[in-house]
């Protein structure tokens, strides 16, 4: 075989579309030769050994007989295979075709699976030393390995199912003795993946692919991939007659059919459990969320194959128990829409007697989760924030309708431009867009959202994509004729997004003709671009009077496309209805998010809401204030830091992300930072505290202290009571070796933190954002008294704030009491502990700043054991789950799509989600919080390690009756009852006073329903 031309290659990967998800280290790409012959090129790697086979084994397939594609070239130094293209019609392609189609293409695959079956092995035996190279035949410790696989990864990797000895036990016994039935069946050559997406159908003729884990085992384990594959439907009267088919083919010598069936029915056990411990093993592992909607046919199609299999009722009930598991687990966020196209639809057979084919993209080959007017209004909230626009998000939204350019071709004729240069002048005559903004700026902001906007609301109508697939195929040339203002550029990138540049040969768009489908004035536009007459194209769209009527009227066939989406109530019902529908969208998103993470054994995964929440609206204040630097403060700033990183790169263009900096600092040292010299220092924040923790806060080195300690003779370790006025801190003012130390440390300290923030390279002219979870906002002052930074502090919530002034702006986006307290602020704030212990980062808290002998910076910190253990032991999990979750919300387009503009939404939703979280804590929700209390350090003034949840002694002193006109107040009691140790107390507790006050909180809730956050009806005002 030749080389292939490094030239090729590297146009492949240039190309930087693969033909599909690359699977065990390869990756195919579809290229032209120079004779303008399409060919596959495989790049493969050697993760997996079976990957180097795949030459050596198409050769010998070739001789066999057997319909794989051909092989033009081969490169093994450099890995790869030019391989025939035999087109992207797949077998799953074909699942929701007439069954007499699928069944004609079945059959065929059938028969040469059959012919590999049978002649097969006789054939790469009777080859001797000259035989290929296979992967180690089917065996024991091959099918121990996929019950085992199936096991590990499916049964408790995803769906978490404990089992217990004795069950494990019986269920290890009936899987050996179904190994052992499997190996007493003949020995064959077999594939190994014969799934539907493997077998490739062409001219009337299959092409088997991925063939490189072929090896020997029973033919009977590909017959049940190919009629059990989870990735296609089929009726048990399909299926059977499918099998039947294979049968007349011929059986192995001596099987009767009752042998046959049941020796299916167990190979058919063994297949599913393989995929179904692949599919856990990909999707949970891996990240492949994709394979875990598989999961659930899978399960259905072992629990019908055992329930037919006396043999195996353990398998069988083990099947029966995941699917009631994997019923429990939320939707795979990855599934596909289910497609609006109503069923018997599909394009008519008289399409292929044309050879151009004109298709219609909205509402026919892409679709939108949300109505397009919405698209507008959520795109006019975020221009408005980013602009500062002076008018409110309704107000926007008209304006931008008004300035809708008049042309005698109908709507849709105008250019983007032009749209936009009326909404721009407008703005501007009106006074509500600053002068000093132009339009050239204007203009590509407005289109950037625009496009992300649609981007992220727009999926694929995969049944008309697959047909379109299979015309293409056939030589077709399919265009996109759309009536649209956005520009062709745009409309590609749509495409592109989707992966369907390949099956378009040119995208024609209403605006940039300044004529429309609508006025009929387009067809003869493209037509004589084309140089076509009317009668060689097929116009295919769901609009009727546009892509049919006005397509008839120039010779073109055409066919409706009918769908829910474009019918009449719902076009009238959106277009007037369009916010309610939004809010309904985005209180289900939040419930359903709620109800995965409380269901899941992450524990408190529902926070990931309030995280999501506040990263939205720090990025909003951040543009809204021109902030080009941003500090996300440890140590809760690590994990918030992560979270904002994925919203910019799902939400914000590369050239108009924000910096994000780390800075380490803690509330011990800031406060080293601000102390004065001794002269000037009245240490007016040190409360009760002892002498050691004291001057640990000064920054003391332990050798320090002890030589203090063994000085001067008082307690080191009692806490003193008023300790800035006590006697024992004038002993020490009075002693040199403390004065000497602390004026060096606190000069050290201050200078070692300026090389520090100056290493961040941030402008000192710019306003710099300062992040952090709150509570008072302490070290915002510090860095901005030692830096002379102008500050402005966003936090998750502010309690009391230490300062605010010129310099030092601080909010609080969830709950604040700067102006006012915000809505539901005595329910946001009222487990504020967890909100820390759930930031927790990988490391200790910085206790001071040093230079070392070079004179670079040294950021000393204390990472206690405690701590760590309860980061590696509980934490660390759950971060790991609200960072896969952070990532669902982006891209989840009810929420992304729809909270810009609705924050009278937030507060109810959440102040709902903090309510149930609270109050609903169960027994191991109850460990878990003692956990990670175990591990919360407070490691300014007096060093305490753990959190005390003690019942408040409070309520007696009249506060029992005033959740009547406030009942956010009496929350926080509700929440530590339900933290206490179970009880006698802590049931009595639950029963008259938990339980009463969560039904009033619902009925008091539901008497302001509707009426907005604006009703504080959960705070103290």
């Amino acid at each position: 075989m030749s080389r292939i031309p490094p030239s090729l290659q590297l146009a492949a990967f240039a190309s930087g579309i693969p033909l599909k998800k690359g699977g065990s280290g390869r990756k195919y790409f579809r290229v032209k030769l120079d004779d303008g012959t399409s060919a596959v090129l495989c790049h493969y790697d050697d993760t997996r050994p079976e990957n180097a086979l795949q030459a050596d084994i198409s050769a010998f397939l070739k001789k066999l007989g057997f319909p794989i594609p051909g092989i033009f070239a081969w490169d093994k130094e450099a890995r790869a295979i030019l391989f025939e293209d035999a087109g992207e019609v797949d077998l799953w392609a074909l699942r929701e075709a007439p069954w007499p189609l699928r069944r004609d293409a079945y059959r065929v695959a059938l028969q040469a699976l059959h012919h590999l079956h049978t002649q097969g092995c006789a054939l790469w035996q009777s080859m001797g030393d000259a035989r290929p190279c296979l992967m180690p035949g089917f065996d024991d410790a091959l099918y121990f390995w996929e019950r085992e696989y199936f096991i590990k990864n499916a049964v408790q990797g995803y769906l978490k199912i404990t089992l217990d000895k004795k069950n494990v036990e019986a269920l290890e016994i009936e899987l050996q003795a179904l190994a052992g039935r499997l190996l007493a069946l003949p020995r064959q050559l077999v594939h190994r993946d014969c799934q539907s997406q493997n077998i490739l159908f062409k001219d009337n003729s299959a092409f088997f692919i991925d063939f490189q884990g072929m090896r020997e085992g029973t033919g009977l384990y590909d017959l049940a991939s190919l009629l059990y594959d989870p990735y296609v439907e089929f009726s048990d009267a399909q299926r059977d007659e499918l099998l039947l088919y294979y049968q007349t083919l011929g059986m192995p010598e001596g099987m009767t059919d009752m042998v046959f069936k049941q020796a299916f029915r167990d190979a058919a056990a063994q297949r599913l459990m393989q995929a179904l411990g692949a599919y856990g093993f990909l999707g949970n592992t891996k990240g492949r969320k994709d394979f875990l909607v598989h999961i659930r046919p899978a399960l259905k199609r072992l629990c019908a194959v055992t329930q037919a299999n006396p043999s195996l009722p353990h398998l069988h009930e083990l099947a029966k128990t995941c699917l009631g598991a994997h019923a429990m687990l939320a939707p795979s966020p990855e599934a596909a829409p289910a497609s609006p196209i109503n069923k018997g639809w599909g394009i008519p057979a008289r399409a292929n007697q044309y050879q151009h084919i004109f298709v219609d993209l909205f509402d026919t080959t892409i679709f939108r989760h949300i109505h397009p007017f919405e698209v507008i209004k959520i795109w006019a909230d975020k221009i408005r924030h980013y602009f500062k626009i002076k008018c409110d998000n309704e107000s926007l939204y008209k304006i931008r309708m008004d300035a809708i350019p008049q042309s005698p071709y109908g709507p849709l004729s105008y250019t983007y431009q032009e749209w936009m240069q009326a909404l721009f002048i407008r703005l501007k005559n009106s006074n509500l867009l600053s002068e000093n903004i132009p339009f050239e700026k204007f203009l590509n902001v407005a289109l950037d959202l625009e496009e992300i906007i649609e981007r992220n609301a727009q999926f694929a109508n995969s049944e008309i994509v697959e047909q379109l697939k299979i015309m293409k195929n056939g030589g077709k040339k399919i265009y996109v004729v759309s009536d649209f203002y956005l520009p062709q550029s745009s409309v590609e990138r749509f495409i592109k997004n989707l992966n369907l540049t390949n099956l378009f040969d040119k995208v024609f768009v209403s605006c940039e003709f300044g004529l429309t489908k609508a006025s009929a004035l387009l067809y003869p536009a493209i037509l004589e671009k084309l140089n076509l007459a009317g009668r060689e194209v097929f116009m295919i769209g769901d609009n009727y009077h546009s892509d049919c009527v006005n397509s008839k009227k120039h010779g073109l066939g055409c066919f409706h496309v009918r769908n829910k989406y474009n019918s009449i109530p719902r076009k009238i019902f959106a277009r007037f209805f369009a916010p309610d529908v939004s809010r309904k969208n985005f209180l289900r998103a939040c419930a359903e998010y709620e109800r995965v993470a409380h269901r899941g054994e992450f524990h408190f995964g529902e926070y990931v809401l309030a995280y999501y929440f506040f990263t939205d609206r720090l990025f909003s204040q951040l543009k809204q204030r021109g902030i080009r630097n941003v500090l996300f403060l440890s140590r809760e700033g690590f994990l918030l830091k992560k979270f904002y990183e994925i919203y910019q790169e799902s939400f914000v263009p590369v050239d108009e992300r924000i910096r994000a900096h780390y800075l380490r600092i803690s509330r011990q040292a800031a406060a080293i930072l601000r102390y004065k010299p001794l002269g000037e220092e009245i240490f007016f924040t040190v409360g009760d505290i002892s002498i050691r923790n004291f001057l640990v806060g000064c920054g003391f080195s332990a050798e320090k202290i002890q030589t203090l300690d063994d000085a001067l003779d008082v307690d080191f370790s009692l806490t003193i009571k008023k300790f800035k006025s006590s006697k024992e801190l004038k002993i020490l003012l009075e002693n040199a070796f403390f004065r000497n130390t602390y004026e060096k440390s606190i000069a050290a300290n201050k200078e070692a933190f300026l090389r520090y923030y100056q290493s961040l390279a941030i402008p000192q002219k710019e306003e710099v954002a300062i992040v952090d979870i709150g509570w008072t906002g302490r070290m915002q002052d510090a860095v901005h008294e030692i830096t002379g930074q102008k500050t402005v502090g966003f936090y998750l919530g502010l309690m009391k704030p230490s300062s605010l002034g010129e310099g030092c702006h601080k909010e609080g986006l969830l709950f604040s009491t700067i102006p006012c307290r915000s809505p539901f602020y005595d329910i946001l704030c009222v487990n504020r502990q967890l909100y820390e212990q759930l930031l927790m980062a990988p490391h200790g808290s910085v206790t001071s700043y040093s230079l070392d002998a070079s004179g670079s910076f040294v950021i000393n910190e204390d990472y206690r054991e405690e701590e760590r253990t309860a980061y590696k032991g509980t934490v660390e999990p759950v971060q790991a789950y609200m960072l896969e979750l952070f990532q669902h919300l982006c891209d989840d387009v009810r929420v992304k799509l729809t909270h810009w503009g609705a924050r009278d939404w937030l507060y109810p939703s959440l102040a709902g989600i903090m309510i149930r979280s609270g109050l609903w804590v169960n027994a191991p929700r109850r460990l878990f919080l003692e956990a990670i209390s175990r591990g919360f350090v407070a490691n300014f003034g007096n060093i305490d390690v753990g959190i005390r949840y003690n019942f408040p002694g409070d309520l007696s002193r009249g506060k029992w009756f005033s959740f009547l006109s406030a009942p956010g107040k009496l929350m926080k009691y509700g929440v530590k009852i339900c933290t206490l140790r179970s009880g006698l107390v802590r049931t009595l507790l639950l029963v008259f006073f938990v339980i009463p006050y969560f039904i009033f909180l619902r009925i008091y809730c539901a008497r302001w329903k509707g009426r907005g956050s604006d009703v504080l009806f959960f705070t103290d005002r």
